[in-house]
């Protein structure tokens, strides 16, 4: 479509008022600071003129973009003050007030003039009247109830002037009544409250206003201080008297009672060490009383503390020791070692020659697609094993159409780290447990998921270690006063990792028999155990008595330690509690810690046989 033609004197400066904006991401409307006809703008984004109906609208004081704009365009809109463009024809300006496209003339008839209805200019009834007789006076909205030709202005700031038919009336005072703006003033503050207020008193023109106090304010974003510093106090009588660690995550605070700082995170107040922490002292498992020159740090079995240093002034040094270029795979494999250069030699041994314990080869068949049945080491369908770690197994498959696979889960991937010749159908599968194994894997047929089985991974058990070893105390003061075997609270359980495994078993403390008519007190104590709460049986043949005699008649009582040790082979795997029963044979009682804070130690170690 062809622009509208332009006269040059409508680019005139004193012809047009410009009307500048930034425009939003797909604005399409702009509100132009007076009505303007099509044909009366011209609008250019980013400096190119646009086309009018094409590109744009208006009605009224508001422009509308065909298309949405680009956040950031320079949208310039020229509105021309006093003589508007050519038709949309392209003719030349138009002479007549028909001609304007907001402007109708339609039954137009003498006397009548432009009034805008809202939409465009249009004939209509002038509403001045045709003399000074029609002039109504009204009193804040409400006419008064007689005409009037004169009109009085009263107050002494009101002078009228002027000569003609022109008379000018000019108002300088507050017009005899009300505030005028000389009378406003600012009251004195109020106190801080709430979210602050400014108020306004029309009596005495006072504007008054009360500041917000700072916990009553609420921010959206953050707050930028630049080089300025906030001061306050943040401290806390106590732990418990921090506010919730979850609703002030990152918040700091200085709690007087321990003198320490703290900083929420996680839902929990963490404790900031002091600068005299800042030492191996200052740690809670380090001791460093009576440390003298050259000695180590060394662990006792609780704690870190001073020690001679062990490495000796001569032979071969740590960081002499190396391990060498790997040997070619012989016989059963061996480790060599070259204590003039300090290298480690190891001979992988070749695999197929190297007999293995009965307890490390498996026989395994299919059992139709539902399992695979063991022999050997494990015996019966989708076994749970146990392997440990250091150690090789061979698996015998003979299991046409099932693959046997190690994975890391049901369903998982194949594990691959010291496993050779996996997923075969007929032949030997060798695994080597890696130290770094996962406590369990899985055996699956890669073609059907229901032959599975688990596998624990434990760490290598040799003859004579102690594998684990669990310790239990007890504070409690026990009475027993019948014959009958009665469970105390000195016990302790513990886990084999082997059916072969032993248990040492000891137990220490104090016991004590009395009678208060003055003759003797004997108790007896023997040694329970239960295996899965399968319920308590007696360990062994053997059980201890303690008694004692008073012949003055004013009633024997007796304290004495005891300290029990016994070797067990409870030959599971499952949890094993080992308690001290108690029976009270001649007397008042007897009794286990009598004086109410004697600990009492039960120590289970398993060991390796």
């Amino acid at each position: 479509m062809a622009l509208n033609k332009i006269p040059q004197r409508a680019f005139d400066n004193d012809d047009f008022i410009t009307d500048v904006y930034t425009a939003t991401a797909g604005q399409t409307a702009f509100t132009m600071s007076r009505a303007a006809a099509l044909n009366s703008i011209l609008v250019h984004i980013n400096d190119v003129l646009q086309q009018p109906t094409t590109d744009y609208t208006t009605s009224g004081t508001t422009l509308t973009l065909t298309s949405g704009a680009t956040v950031g365009d320079d949208v310039r809109v020229r509105i021309m003050s006093e003589r508007p463009l050519g038709t949309a024809g392209g003719g030349s300006g138009v002479t007549t007030l028909g001609g304007l496209n907001d402007v109708t003339t339609t039954g137009v008839s003498s006397g009548q003039v432009l009034k805008w209805n809202g939409t465009t200019w249009a004939p209509a009834t002038d509403a001045t009247g045709g003399g000074g007789s029609s002039l109504t006076i009204q009193d804040e909205g409400s006419a008064l109830s007689t005409a009037a030709t004169t009109l009085n202005f009263v107050g002494s700031g009101i002078t009228a002037s002027g000569t003609g038919a022109t008379k000018t009336i000019t108002v300088t005072g507050s017009g005899g009544s009300g505030i005028a703006l000389s009378d406003l003033s600012v009251a004195s503050e109020g106190t801080a409250a709430g979210n602050g207020s400014i108020t306004y008193n029309n009596t005495n023109g006072q504007f008054t206003y009360t500041p917000p106090t700072l916990n009553g304010l609420s921010n959206a974003g953050d707050v930028d201080f630049g080089a300025n510093k906030i001061l306050y106090a943040n401290v806390y009588a106590t732990t418990g008297d921090l506010p919730s660690a979850s609703s002030y995550h990152g918040m700091f605070a200085h709690v007087h009672g321990t003198g320490k700082g703290y900083y929420a995170h996680a839902g929990a107040w963490v404790e900031l060490a002091n600068n005299s922490q800042l030492n191996l002292d200052g740690l809670s498992d380090v001791s460093t009383s009576g440390v003298s020159s050259g000695q180590v740090l060394k662990y006792n079995g609780t704690s870190w503390a001073p020690a001679a240093d062990a490495s000796g002034s001569s032979g071969i040094a740590l960081g002499d020791i190396s391990v060498g270029s790997e040997g070619t795979a012989s016989g059963d494999g061996s480790l060599a070692y070259n204590n003039s250069t300090g290298v480690f030699t190891y001979t992988p041994p070749v695999i197929p020659a190297v007999a293995l314990p009965d307890d490390q080869e498996f026989g395994v068949t299919a059992s139709g697609s539902s399992a695979y049945t063991f022999s050997g080491g494990a015996t019966g369908n989708n076994p749970t094993i146990t392997l440990q770690r250091g150690k090789t197994y061979r698996f015998d498959v003979n299991a046409s159409g099932h693959p046997f696979q190690i994975r890391v889960s049901d369903g998982g991937s194949n594990y691959t780290n010291g496993v050779e010749n996996a997923g075969t159908q007929s032949g030997a599968v060798y695994f080597t447990v890696p130290d770094d194994a996962p406590a369990t894997l899985v055996y699956q047929c890669t073609n059907h998921a229901a032959m599975v089985g688990t596998i624990n991974i434990i760490d290598k058990i040799v003859p004579g270690h102690m594998i684990q070893t669990v310790q239990r105390i007890s504070t409690s003061h026990e009475t027993i006063n019948t014959s009958s075997w009665t469970a105390t609270n000195v016990f302790a359980s513990i886990t084999p990792n082997s059916t072969s495994s032993k248990i040492l078993v000891r137990m220490t403390g104090t016991i004590r028999t009395y009678n208060t008519s003055g003759q003797s007190a004997r108790g007896a104590w023997r040694l329970y155990k239960d295996i899965g709460g399968g319920g308590y049986n007696r360990v062994g043949i053997h059980q201890f008595s303690h008694g004692s005699n008073d012949y003055g008649g004013s009633g024997s009582l007796n304290d004495v330690p005891y300290h029990v040790e016994y070797l067990d082979s409870p030959s599971t795997t499952s949890e094993v509690t080992y308690k001290l029963y108690g029976s009270h044979e001649v007397g008042t009682a007897s009794e286990v810690g009598p004086d109410g804070d004697d600990e009492q130690y039960t120590i289970l170690t398993e060991i390796a046989d």
